[in-house]
């Protein structure tokens, strides 16, 4: 036959999805009733009509059943119970047809393609074209039982969970609305059983559906046994894997035997989150000031592997036993998160970095301090256990690794140094071939990356000594404590971040008496000023000292995608000029930092004139503190000076595929993963198409600009699916959140099905369109 399809056809196209997969399951389920299709090919677009020819095989086609036969007519459109969208409950569907009235109702099947709902549908789909179903005509079961089934939780998301509806009758009072559903959630071998009040039910009697009153012994009773619900549940499970993905189906019982009657894909569980899954807290306080904006997949990749790299270094410091490392490796893999091109802390990954520490799990102050947070995580998402006996003995041992680091840090920092100039001694990247450069990150990888001891020593004395003596101050000075703690620690020689300030006014002064050299500074163009520049030979030199030394040191220099100053020096000589006239007015306000300093160290000697054992406490945290602070600002600048190196790099390895034409720019490199480059390079990459992957990249790099995630914010399961990355207000009280479904309506009428309830509970009923068929 040319329009008329049998089950086991494989003519897909002219099926339309849904016969598609009934023709596919039936392969591997065989409880499914008869049926066949008419290709939409059988129908005359023009004349609205069925063609003689469709309809000839239609009727020889029925002489296989008998008379008293009846069937369920419906429709099977191409992109009907797709895997992105649906077009259930929008087409015209039939039940309880006989033999006689086929023809007609397959024409009214064909008939809703032009109807004004389909039309609203299409457009808010962004559909142009008229999809003119194929139509299923299938023997109806007059079922006892009849309902759906969701091989995991529309509502929730939660795959873990089965949800079946069942109804008394034909599955049409569910479709209807006239019957409430028992509704069955199961998980593993548990069932949480939702008894509904059925007060109507379907029945077939005399050629018609009607609806009766459920006899009263039944009306709060369990619709199905316990067996029937798990029987369900397997049927549904088996369509899933079938099909391979999860499964909205809808089933019925005729005779005591289970028959599946549809299936098709659950189409929301991408868009709502599962409250039950594991959550997650992100929050870029205090990260966003180095990582502020979009970063793109280098810069992420590359300080991933640094943080987790220096936290592991930072435990054995602290004897916390390789075995715990170990256990704890996804932790330190998780302490970063890259939300739509933002750089995020995972909090949970930090405060479990905390709990490895013994006995210091409770203070998450201490951890908040040291990160910058500015709110602290609720007591109820990380609940930390009483400290043991095992526990204590730990904090000993964590305790004298911190006590030996205090002592040894001075030491441990000279040899800091000493590895770092060595690595990062003159070397010429321009001179370096492709492995070379590949050999020589591995070489920096090696050498500093994995011996960042120091700085972290460093950072948690800091931490400490800071936060110590800030206390001291304000028990001693109340309000004023604050402003005390600070100006001690102002106007500390020997920070090198303070250097370019002072040189940047050493520059402005020697400029200031020559308008033609600040009129030149002021030029937009850069290589206009470069070329003009060697004539001020005294400010030439100077400038070229500056940018040797400090060149890596601007806005947002830890990423790696920043245009430095050796790169483009055009705002460095603006700024220059503008300080440069500031200072031939006058009209610059100094802060005298050293009297800040004297007038603060003599309030406190005031305040502890007589007081000898607290003046010896207070002059020890203060000359700690003095000391660590900056030693960190110190030991920044060369954490500055190996992401330079870094990016040097890269842009090299950027310069060389741009000439060999596997990419199309050289900065193309920074949408581009460490491992992406560093695998191209050595043979381990999976894919060698790095123009297209660069593409992809800029094409969702643009994406994350109209994006506005907040600065902290939960998510739940999957982070990029379903999560709103916004600030969720949560409510203690209130145990989960209702959900507001949106669609198009679809109201019952007589002889179709347009939509049906679905009760997830008391608190939360959806309405959706959707086709039960029998």
């Amino acid at each position: 036959m040319k329009y008329v399809l049998e089950k086991t056809s494989k003519e897909y196209k002219l099926m339309g999805g849904k016969a598609t997969a009934l023709s596919k399951i039936g392969r591997w389920i065989d409880n499914i009733p008869e049926w066949f299709c008419i290709s939409y090919k059988g129908f005359d677009i023009e004349n609205k009509e069925i063609l003689e020819n469709a309809k000839y095989e239609i009727q020889q086609r029925l002489k296989e059943f008998e008379d008293s036969t009846y069937f369920a007519v419906r429709s099977s459109a191409g992109n009907e119970d797709s895997k992105e969208k649906s077009f259930a409950g929008q087409f015209d569907t039939f039940l309880y047809v006989k033999k006689e009235d086929i023809i007609e109702k397959v024409k009214e099947v064909y008939m809703s393609a032009f109807s004004e709902r389909i039309e609203t549908y299409r457009k808010e789909k962004n559909e142009e074209e008229i999809t003119i179903p194929s139509v299923i005509v299938q023997k109806q079961i007059n079922s006892e039982m009849a309902g759906v089934a969701f091989s995991a939780n529309p509502v929730t998301s939660n795959i873990k969970e089965t949800v079946i509806s069942a109804v008394y009758g034909l599955g049409s009072s569910l479709v209807d609305g006239i019957s409430t559903p028992d509704t069955y959630t199961i998980l593993g071998n548990h069932i949480k059983k939702e008894i509904a009040k059925k007060d109507f039910i379907h029945i077939l009697k005399n050629d018609k559906v009607i609806k009766e009153t459920v006899k009263v012994d039944k009306m709060n009773m369990q619709v199905l046994t316990d067996e029937q619900i798990l029987e369900i549940k397997e049927l549904v499970k088996k369509s899933s894997e079938f099909f391979e993905r999860f499964q909205d189906i809808e089933w019925a019982y005729e005779n005591g035997k289970l028959y599946l009657l549809q299936s098709r894909p659950i189409t929301t569980l991408g868009s709502r989150i599962n409250k039950k899954e594991k959550i997650n807290v992100f929050d870029n306080s205090n990260i966003v000031e180095s990582y502020g904006g979009i970063t793109t997949p280098l810069t992420f990749s590359f300080i991933r592997t640094v943080y987790e790299n220096v936290y592991i270094e930072l435990c054995k410091i602290f004897n916390v036993k390789q075995e715990k490392i170990e256990i704890n490796s996804q932790m330190f893999k998780n302490m970063l998160a890259l939300i739509d091109g933002r750089v995020y802390y995972n909090l949970y990954g930090w405060y479990g970095l905390l709990a490895m520490f013994p006995g210091l799990g409770k203070n998450k102050k201490f951890m908040e301090q040291m990160m910058g947070v500015k709110e602290s995580l609720p007591d109820d998402l990380f609940p930390v256990p009483e400290a043991t006996f095992k526990d204590k003995l730990g904090l000993l041992s964590t305790g004298y690794g911190l006590v030996k680091g205090f002592f040894k840090i001075r030491k441990m920092t000279k040899k800091f140094y000493e590895r770092l100039n060595d690595a990062l001694e003159e070397k010429n990247i321009e001179d370096m071939d492709l492995y070379e450069l590949y050999d020589y990150y591995y070489e920096l990888e090696q050498k500093l990356l994995h011996k960042w001891d120091a700085p972290l020593v460093n950072d948690f004395l800091a931490m400490i000594f800071y936060g110590q003596l800030k206390q001291r101050c304000i028990q001693m000075f109340k309000k004023e404590g604050e402003a005390v703690h600070n100006d001690l620690l102002c106007g500390e020689g020997g920070i090198i971040s303070s250097e370019p300030a002072k040189r940047i006014k050493e520059l402005a002064n020697i400029a200031k008496e020559n308008n033609e050299l600040l009129y030149l500074l002021e030029n937009e163009d850069l290589l206009y000023i470069k070329k003009e520049l060697p004539k001020y030979k005294e400010f030439n030199n100077r400038l070229n000292e500056y940018l040797d030394k400090f060149s890596d040191r601007c806005l947002q220099e830890l990423k790696l995608e920043t245009e430095t100053l050796k790169d483009n020096p055009l705002s460095l000589y603006h700024s220059i000029s503008t300080f440069a006239k500031r200072i031939k007015k006058e009209d610059i306000e100094t802060v005298d930092a050293e009297k800040l300093r004297i007038d603060a160290e003599n309030k406190v000697k005031k305040y502890l004139r007589f007081k000898l054992i607290e003046k010896n406490k207070f002059n020890f945290l203060l000359k700690q503190a003095r000391f660590t602070v900056k030693n960190r600002e110190n030991l920044r600048f060369e954490r500055t000076r190996l992401f330079g190196r870094v990016r040097e790099i890269f842009l090299r390895i950027g310069y060389i595929l741009t000439s060999m034409n596997v990419i199309e720019e050289k900065r193309d490199i920074f949408y581009l993963e460490v491992d992406e480059i560093l695998f191209f390079i050595s043979g381990k990459s999976t894919t060698n198409n790095l123009k297209e992957l660069i593409r992809i990249r800029k094409v969702q790099y643009e994406k994350y600009k109209e994006t506005n995630p907040d600065e902290r914010f939960y998510t739940y399961g999957a982070v990029n699916i379903a999560n709103d990355l916004k600030k969720e207000k949560r409510d203690e009280n209130k145990k989960e959140t209702l959900l507001e479904l949106k669609g198009i309506g679809a109201s019952p009428r007589k002889g179709t099905r347009k939509s049906k309830s679905y009760k997830k509970s008391s608190k939360c009923k959806i309405k959706s369109g959707r086709n039960t068929s029998s």
